[in-house]
C-alpha cells in the first residue's frame, strides 16, 4: 500500500472565477499531468483541491481514473463553490496508488480499502485546516467529534497537562 504525491497542478479556469469546462483546456491539463509522470492521469488514488494553500475538497478515484473522476460535473460544481469563497488559483494534488512493483494501480470495480481510508484521513486533515471543506460524505463524525489537542480543539482546551503529555507520547506535540 504505497502512494506517491504529485502536484500541485494549476487547474485551468475561465472568467477568473470558475473551473474551465473547455474540453481542450482539460486535455492540456491532463497532458501536463502526464508530463509529470506517464500514466498518472489513468491511475487511481486520492486527490485534493486547494486554493491559496488551503484544502477545499478531498476525493478518491478508484472506480474511475483521475482523468475521468476529478472533473466530473459534480466535482466542477464543488470546485466552483470553493472558488466563490475568494480569489486564488486552484491546484490539484494527486496521491496515486502504486503496485508492489512501483507501477500505478489501475481502477477497479471493487473498492480499495486503503484508498477509502486515505480519503477519510485526508478529509480529517482538511477539516482541521479548513472547516469550510466542501466534502459532505464522511464528515459528520469529524465535524462533531471533539478531542482536546487533537480534533476540533476549542481555545484553551489543549493546555491541560494530560493533553500535552498525550500529544508528546503520540509525537504530535505543539
Amino acid at each position: 500500500m504505497k502512494f506517491t504525491v504529485h502536484g500541485g497542478f494549476e487547474i485551468p479556469r475561465f472568467n477568473q472565477h470558475l473551473i474551465s469546462r473547455d474540453k481542450s483546456e482539460r486535455n492540456e491539463f491532463w497532458d501536463m499531468v502526464e508530463d509529470d509522470e506517464e500514466g498518472l492521469s489513468y491511475a487511481c488514488g486520492c486527490y485534493v483541491l486547494s486554493i491559496r494553500n488551503v484544502p477545499w475538497y478531498v476525493g478518491m478515484a478508484q472506480r474511475q481514473d483521475f482523468r475521468h473522476e476529478c472533473f466530473s460535473h459534480h466535482k466542477i460544481t464543488l470546485f466552483d463553490t470553493a472558488l466563490s469563497k475568494g480569489p486564488g488559483k486552484p491546484y490539484l494534488h494527486l496521491l496515486a496508488r502504486r503496485t508492489p512493483g512501483g507501477k500505478f494501480c489501475k481502477t477497479s470495480g471493487n473498492a480499495y480499502r486503503d484508498v477509502e481510508f486515505l480519503e477519510n484521513l485526508l478529509i480529517g486533515f482538511g477539516l482541521q485546516r479548513n472547516e469550510e471543506l466542501t466534502n459532505i460524505k464522511g464528515t459528520t463524525l469529524l465535524r462533531s467529534m471533539r478531542v482536546p489537542g487533537f480534533v476540533n480543539t476549542r481555545k484553551g482546551e489543549a493546555r491541560s497537562h494530560s493533553v500535552i503529555d498525550l500529544r508528546k507520547i503520540l509525537g504530535n506535540s505543539p
